[in-house]
């Protein structure tokens, strides 16, 4: 994997439209303009502010899925992460 460059999360939507995050110190990512569909600008924010967890999501899952050493265990984990990832951006 990459060294990843991107703020790190977590990663919220702020009523305002904007993507706010960061481990320590938050700080603006973007900004969803106002279109006239203020429902899809709230759908869209939610998809923006998961990305981060969707990233992590996916990557613990493969890493769990490729480890020739792991037996199942950590599955479960795996794939509730990766649900409680897709409802943050689905919410």
């Amino acid at each position: 994997m990459s060294a990843q460059t991107h703020t790190p999360g977590p990663w919220r939507a702020a009523p305002s439209g904007q993507i706010v995050g960061g481990p320590t110190k938050v700080r603006q990512i973007c900004k969803i303009w106002n279109t006239r569909d203020r429902e899809q600008d709230l759908a869209n924010a939610s998809l923006l502010a998961a990305a981060p967890d969707l990233l992590t999501a996916l990557q613990d899952l493969l890493f769990a899925y490729e480890d020739p050493e792991n037996t199942g265990s950590t599955h479960d984990e795996k794939v509730a992460a990766a649900r409680a990832a897709i409802s943050k951006a689905t919410a």
